[in-house]
């Protein structure tokens, strides 16, 4: 499958990123930061991105077989962040036409 995945650098992205390769998915990891992530491998595809701009969003997920959410806010963002991120991640994935979110929240 081809998966997106915002949040790959946190503590549970960077699990379910080792997961989805293992698996042998090819996998997009969205980042505002990609050079902090440290892992190559040859179905990881990583590219800048923000999960705050809509037309990003959308640009980053046409295509996807499925969009994986692993963004948690840090103690440097406001608790908002992560209501401003579902909303622009489920107006890019209508936009886009897919079907498929899975949400993996932290404790």
């Amino acid at each position: 499958m081809k998966l997106v995945l915002f949040g790959a650098s946190g503590a549970i992205g960077k699990r379910v990123l080792t997961e989805a390769l293992a698996r042998g998915h090819e996998v997009k990891a969205i980042m505002r930061h990609p050079e902090q992530l440290g892992i190559k491998h040859p179905c990881l595809k990583v590219e800048k991105g923000n999960i705050l701009d809509l037309s990003q969003v959308t640009r980053a997920v046409i295509d996807a077989d499925a969009v994986l959410l692993a963004v948690g806010s840090r103690d440097t963002e406001p608790p908002q962040m992560i209501v401003d991120a579902a909303h622009a991640l489920i107006a890019g994935l209508v936009q886009a036409k897919i079907e498929r979110l899975i949400v993996v929240p932290g404790a």
